[in-house]
């Protein structure tokens, strides 16, 4: 691992070496304080099943639940990396989820496609194989709306910190293609809408397509300014003109939010948050006016951003998911796990009670550990107090 400072991320490299099962760690018991279940970056929820869920851990591999949450089975602890840094499932074939890690992956000195598919609903996963040169590190899966076969990928920065880049495939993975990089800089993030536009952020930039594909990029977002950076976007399902925005000063301390009408053509600033680095935003489905944002704390409007209310889910949210089913029902996750809110119908308690739902899951990433004299048994200190 090795840290950028100025771009607050960390580049992931691993090479693979022979796999071998050790039998030292086969004794584990919780001695100590236990909290939360870890870092959880990303979920799915099936959108043929709501009680089919894929958890994706910050450094604890996948996980699989078949009963909304009640129980979590780990689908593979010898992955390459058991880092997950983005999950999405094709809108048409159900059981198809992929996954990446943000890991660059090299095997034999050949660097390896950062794609991972199952096509059993989550159960297992195979690394994807193309005869394109591979992308390496994938920071964000989306699956089209539109089309079976197309999924986009991006990479908040290339090889050697280069300038970012999105890319896409539109044969179901037997090719990819670079459509869109900027002259310099990273890729923050990116959406696309039900008709297949997509747009994409880069420094205090948004960038929009209305079909993805190369040279179809021109500069959007009138309005942004051009004092922050670390924009994230988010559009409402079944009202994809109203859209939200949320990002960072450069100076830092704040985060200014913002609202677009007309598809992100143009934007107007609506209020300023305090989350630290924003991490994530997202809009309910069928409902343009409620708006959930995150970073350390989270913070949810049901007015379309005119009073702000703080909510409970975790510590360092990741992610805002809605189930596909019920939309009613928020899934967060965060460094403490997986958890839920309802906000459907809104209650005086709806945003200070949270459901716990990660109960049989560990995600744990070991910081810190020591042998005992005998050298047969060893303490070790958990993130988020474990």
């Amino acid at each position: 691992t090795e840290r950028d400072p100025e771009a607050e991320t960390e580049v992931h490299t691993i090479h693979l070496g022979k796999k071998t099962t050790s039998n030292y760690l086969k004794d584990i018991a919780q001695v100590g304080l236990y909290h939360e279940a870890g870092a959880v970056n990303c979920l799915v929820i099936s959108k043929s099943d709501s009680n089919r869920m894929i958890a994706g851990a910050n450094n604890g591999g996948i996980w699989v639940s078949v009963n909304r949450g009640k129980t979590w089975t780990p689908v593979d602890d010898f992955a390459n990396s058991l880092r997950v840094s983005s999950m999405a499932q094709n809108e048409f074939r159900t059981n198809e989820i992929y996954y990446s890690t943000g890991v660059e992956i090299y095997q034999n000195g050949t660097l390896l496609h950062d794609i991972y598919r199952s096509m059993d609903g989550g159960l297992s996963f195979s690394n994807l194989v193309s005869t394109d040169t591979a992308l390496g590190a994938v920071n964000k899966i989306v699956a089209s709306p539109a089309d079976a076969n197309t999924v986009y990928l991006l990479r908040r920065f290339g090889q050697n910190n280069s300038a970012g880049s999105l890319w896409r495939t539109t044969d179901n993975f037997v090719s990819f293609h670079k459509v869109f990089q900027p002259s310099i800089g990273s890729l923050e993030d990116f959406i696309i809408l039900p008709d297949g536009t997509v747009e994409v952020t880069e420094g205090s930039r948004i960038w929009k397509s209305p079909n993805g594909n190369p040279g179809s990029f021109v500069q959007s977002g009138t309005g942004i300014s051009s004092a922050v950076t670390a924009i994230h976007l988010s559009a409402c399902q079944s009202q994809p003109q109203r859209q939200y925005a949320i990002a960072t000063t450069i100076a830092g301390g704040h985060n200014f939010v913002y609202k677009s009408t007309n598809g992100g053509a143009t934007w107007a600033f609506i209020d300023t948050i305090s989350l630290g680095r924003p991490t994530v935003i997202s809009v309910k489905p069928d409902d343009p006016d409620f708006v959930i944002c995150g970073s350390i704390d989270i913070f949810a409007s049901t007015n379309g951003g005119a009073t702000w209310q703080q909510t409970v889910g975790g510590y360092d949210n990741r992610s805002i998911n809605y189930d596909p089913n019920r939309p009613g029902i928020v899934f967060i996750t965060s460094d403490f796990g997986i958890s839920s809110i309802e906000v459907a119908p809104l209650t005086a308690t709806s945003f200070t009670y949270m459901k716990s739902l990660d109960s049989t899951m560990n995600t744990q990433e070991i910081h810190a550990g020591d042998y005992f004299a005998t050298g047969t048994r060893c303490v070790v200190g958990l993130q988020e107090l474990g």
